[in-house]
C-alpha cells in the first residue's frame, strides 16, 4: 500500500512537471511569435519612412510606436517570467522584410498595405488566442490590454488597402 502511494505521487508530481513544461513551450511561443510580428512591424515602418506616400508614413509612424511600447513591455513581462525575447527576426518576417525592400513608388504603397492587413490578422488572432486561452497570467492580460489597439491596426491596414 505504501508503494502505491509513493507511485501515485511520483505519478502526480511528474504529470505536474510535464504540465508546466507544456505552459511554458506555449507561453514562450506566444512571445517568440508576437516578438516576430512587434519586430517586422517596427522594421518595416522604418522601411516606410524611406519609400511610403503620406498615407502610409502616416500609418507606419503611429504602428511604430505602438508596436514599440508593446515590445518593450512584453521585454518586461518575458524577463520577469524568465522566457527569452527572439533578438532577430525569423525568417518568414525577414523574408517578407527583403520582398518590400526591392519595390518601390505605388507598387511598394500597395504590397505594404496588403501585408499590412494580413499581418494585423495573423497578429490579432494570435492575441486573441492567448487572451482566451493563455496559460500565463501575465501574458493573458498583455494579450487582453492590447486587443483594442490591434483591432484598430486592422482596421486602419484594411482602410489603407482600399
Amino acid at each position: 500500500m505504501r508503494d502505491t502511494l509513493f507511485q501515485l505521487i511520483g505519478l502526480v508530481a511528474a504529470l505536474t512537471f510535464a504540465n508546466n513544461l507544456r505552459d511554458t513551450d506555449v507561453a514562450q511561443d506566444f512571445v517568440n511569435r508576437a516578438t516576430a510580428s512587434s519586430e517586422f512591424q517596427i522594421s518595416v515602418a522604418e522601411l516606410v519612412k524611406e519609400r511610403g506616400d503620406e498615407r502610409s508614413r502616416a500609418f507606419a509612424f503611429r504602428i511604430r510606436r505602438e508596436h514599440q511600447q508593446a515590445q518593450r513591455e512584453l521585454q518586461q513581462i518575458a524577463g520577469d517570467e524568465k522566457l527569452a525575447v527572439p533578438q532577430q527576426l525569423d525568417a518568414r518576417h525577414s523574408a517578407l522584410l527583403a520582398h518590400l525592400r526591392d519595390l518601390k513608388g505605388s507598387e511598394f504603397d500597395r504590397a505594404f498595405a496588403r501585408t499590412q492587413v494580413d499581418a494585423n490578422r495573423e497578429v490579432l488572432a494570435l492575441f486573441e488566442g492567448e487572451a482566451t486561452d493563455g496559460a500565463n497570467p501575465s501574458l493573458r492580460e498583455f494579450a487582453e490590454r492590447n486587443l483594442p489597439t490591434l483591432r484598430d491596426h486592422l482596421a486602419r491596414a484594411q482602410a489603407l488597402y482600399e
